[in-house]
C-alpha cells in the first residue's frame, strides 16, 4: 500500500525529491558569509539527514516530517527548517525562535564539498628563538577576526546573547571579559 502523503507530494510537483546535498550562502551582519549544507536522504515518504554550518557544526535533523509539500525538521540549536523543492533549487525557511525567520534558496552541490580538506602534514619540529611574542596561544573570541572594523555596541551585545543561547548549551559555563 502506498503512502498517501508521498502521493500528495508527487502530485504537487513531480520533481519534489529533496534527496541530495544542498548549500545556501547567507550574508550575515558584518558582511560575513555563512555557508550551510543540508545532506538529505529521502525515501518512501520519510527523510533524514543533517545540517552542516560553515564546515564546523554537524547537526542531525530532529523530528523530520512532511507538512504538505514541505519537509520540516528542527535541530539542537533551536532552529526549525522548512524546505520545499522549487524547480532545481530548494526554498529554505529558517525559523529562529517565535518571530524571526530568514528565507533563501539552496542549490545542489556534490557531497564532497562538505568534507574537510585533505590532510597536510605538519612541518618538522624546530627550535625557534624566543622573541617575547605569544608565549601562550591566544584564546577566546576575537571580534576583529570575524567582523573587522564593523563592530558596534549592538553587535557585541548580539554576539554575547548568541554565546549564551548557543555555546552555554554545550559547556554550561561562559566567562566574558571585555578589554
Amino acid at each position: 500500500m502506498s503512502n498517501p502523503l508521498r502521493q500528495e507530494i508527487k502530485s504537487a510537483d513531480s520533481s519534489a525529491n529533496i534527496s541530495g546535498t544542498w548549500r545556501i550562502d547567507l550574508v550575515q551582519r558584518g558582511n560575513v558569509k555563512l555557508s550551510t549544507y543540508f545532506i538529505i536522504h529521502a525515501d518512501s515518504g520519510k527523510f533524514s539527514g543533517s545540517v552542516i554550518i560553515n564546515g564546523a557544526v554537524d547537526l542531525r535533523f530532529r523530528n523530520p516530517h512532511f507538512e504538505g509539500n514541505e519537509a520540516v525538521f528542527g535541530t539542537t540549536w533551536n532552529r526549525d527548517y522548512r524546505l520545499r523543492r522549487d524547480g532545481e533549487r530548494l526554498h529554505v525557511t529558517i525559523v529562529y525562535g517565535i518571530n524571526n525567520s530568514e528565507q533563501a534558496y539552496a542549490t545542489a552541490v556534490p557531497e564532497d564539498e562538505t568534507k574537510a580538506p585533505r590532510f597536510i602534514p605538519l612541518p618538522p619540529l624546530a627550535v625557534v628563538p624566543a622573541n617575547g611574542l605569544a608565549k601562550t596561544p591566544p584564546m577566546g573570541w576575537n571580534s576583529w577576526n570575524h567582523f573587522g572594523s564593523n563592530v558596534d555596541d549592538a553587535l557585541v551585545r548580539e554576539a554575547a546573547d548568541r554565546l549564551i543561547t548557543e555555546v552555554y548549551i554545550f559547556y554550561n559555563k561562559i566567562d566574558v571579559v571585555i578589554y
